[in-house]
């Protein structure tokens, strides 16, 4: 997916340029920018199908569009900033050909430091330490970011769909959850890619970062619905997460986002 980067620019799009893949192979670009990019600059070898509407839709709205319209074995879903190398292909290639394959996930990796998978614990993730993963199948409660992850269409015709009462935080985490409910098996891909993390880069007690967090926080309700006690479990979350972050930050700012406390209890709120 596309947002405020030229497909020239996109590190995505540079890796897929080095994909031997099949004739059968279709890249689908959505393009979330208002004015749009240029269709021409979207050639990596293999088709391409550009999707642009003009407006800037959520994340769950997008990845529903897409594998709802394109038939396909495989999905993989990309952002446009991910650094694929020719072992991530690879891997893909070989997990694609395997009867039981059902959802991969790269191991992830920014600043040298485990990201994605991790497993939810409760109303709570988890980090996995890099020596703790094992290529295999995977089930329980295992999470991972949305990059660089294969679903089989095997998955969606379970019903498993991306939920839209979430925009951008939560959506991969709860995609998760509800795979990991029908008992669908996953497997870490035994291959490590870098990724960029919003969150865990150029930390400020700005607006725009606070926002960030807060759209973190707001998803948890919906992430985590169905588990026991969870409105109280949340009010204690949200309070250790935003003193944590008043302590990062070096700033009061993060108090803020004890409002969230609030819409714990408005009328029509899960748990």
């Amino acid at each position: 997916m596309l947002y405020k980067i030229d497909p020239i620019d996109s590190e995505t799009l540079k890796s897929i340029e080095s994909w031997n893949g099949s004739e059968n192979d279709v890249l689908l670009v959505w393009d979330n920018s208002k004015r749009g990019f240029d269709l021409d600059k979207c050639d990596v070898g293999i088709e391409c199908r550009v999707f642009h509407t003009g407006e800037n839709r959520p994340l769950s709205s997008i990845y529903n569009t897409l594998v709802t319209s394109v038939e396909s074995d495989f999905y993989v879903i990309l952002d446009d900033d991910s650094t694929l190398n020719n072992e991530y292909f690879l891997a893909l290639k070989e997990f694609c050909s395997r009867g039981d394959a059902r959802v991969g996930l790269p191991i992830i990796e920014f600043n040298n430091e485990v990201i994605s998978p991790g497993v939810v614990l409760g109303v709570k993730g988890r980090k996995i330490k890099k020596a703790e993963l094992l290529s295999g199948p995977k089930n329980g409660s295992l999470v991972g970011m949305m990059s660089g992850t294969v679903i089989s269409e095997d998955v969606f015709n379970t019903g498993v769909r991306f939920d839209e009462r979430l925009t951008f935080y939560g959506v991969d985490t709860k995609f998760f959850v509800d795979v990991s409910k029908r008992n669908i098996p996953v497997s870490i891909l035994d291959v490590t890619i870098k990724h960029d993390s919003a969150l865990r880069g150029n930390m400020a007690a700005n607006s725009e970062y606070l926002n960030r967090l807060r759209s973190l926080v707001g998803a948890w309700k919906f992430v985590f619905e169905g588990a026991s006690f969870l409105k109280i479990r949340l009010v204690f979350r949200i309070t250790y997460f935003s003193l944590k972050w008043c302590v990062l930050l070096k700033s009061s700012a993060p108090l803020s986002l004890l409002s969230e406390i609030r819409e714990l209890f408005k009328r029509g709120q899960t748990g």
